[in-house]
């Protein structure tokens, strides 16, 4: 009897012990900022997920591209983002695209799954003392894919993050980021820049306008090109975000029209 009195003081206190953490078994079990995601613009906040916790970010974009005669259009699902808090100010991150569907007028449709990539994110400087929030992702891209549709090669990328909290509820943030990529049979570094405006609309509403761009360096097979992009998030609880976006290309080289939506769930 008494045996069993120990054992249910020990159940007890174990149960008790996990409710007070976050749902992956450490950390806090309450959150302690309002909920902020990655998607749906271009550029990667410098905020991370709250230890103990995770977020699932996913969505569909649609992209259409005319030159002359040739028109293509292309479709990606579920654009997959998993964060996992593991440390304060750190969190481990798994992307993965998915299935990209192209399908052209002038030439093979190609189509297939993309390739997966693991990575980690860390904000470096926070809070009121800094004009700027700052941190930075560090991703490796694994050739996974479908050679249709993605490298067979790693692809190493390094993004520097930046944000500032402005007045009237307005922040603005930007990333600088370099990959090395495959690109027929060479390997090319990739840079790529964003500057994005937000707002909030209201308590559960809020808008985006971002100016970004890739730009590949001197290389036959690849071009530069450069995008606008706004879009609107809308708070169903304070766990469950919706999102959607339209885009259009700025020169020659880019996707004529970007249209996408999705979600972010916070556990």
């Amino acid at each position: 009897m008494k045996h069993r009195i120990h054992l249910a003081v020990l159940l007890l206190l174990a149960t008790t012990s996990l409710a007070d953490t976050g749902p992956l078994g450490f950390g806090d079990s309450a959150l302690e900022t309002s909920m902020k995601t990655d998607r749906p613009d271009f550029t990667e906040g410098t905020h991370t997920i709250q230890a103990g916790h995770l977020q699932i970010e996913s969505g569909y974009t649609y992209t259409k591209r005319k030159d002359g005669l040739s028109e293509e259009d292309t479709g990606t699902f579920p654009e997959l983002l998993l964060r996992i808090g593991t440390a304060k100010d750190f969190e481990l991150r798994f992307t993965w695209v998915g299935y990209i569907n192209n399908q052209s007028n002038t030439e093979k449709d190609s189509s297939g799954l993309s390739n997966v990539s693991f990575g980690m994110k860390q904000t470096i400087v926070e809070g009121t003392e800094s004009l700027f929030d700052l941190g930075y992702i560090l991703e490796l891209g694994l050739p996974t894919g479908d050679s249709s549709v993605s490298s067979d090669k790693l692809e190493p990328v390094l993004k520097f993050l930046w944000s500032s909290e402005l007045a009237n509820d307005f922040s603005l943030g930007g990333n600088l980021n370099i990959a090395s990529v495959s690109a027929e049979s060479d390997r090319v570094n990739e840079y790529s820049y964003s500057v994005s405006l937000g707002t909030s609309l209201t308590d559960i509403c809020g808008t985006y306008l971002e100016i970004f761009g890739i730009i590949p360096e001197d290389n036959k097979n690849l071009a530069d090109s450069h995008f606008i992009n706004g879009g609107f998030t809308y708070l169903l609880n304070s766990n469950f975000q919706l999102d959607v976006r339209a885009g259009f290309g700025l020169n020659r080289a880019s996707d004529d029209l970007i249209l996408g939506a999705g979600f972010s769930w916070r556990v």
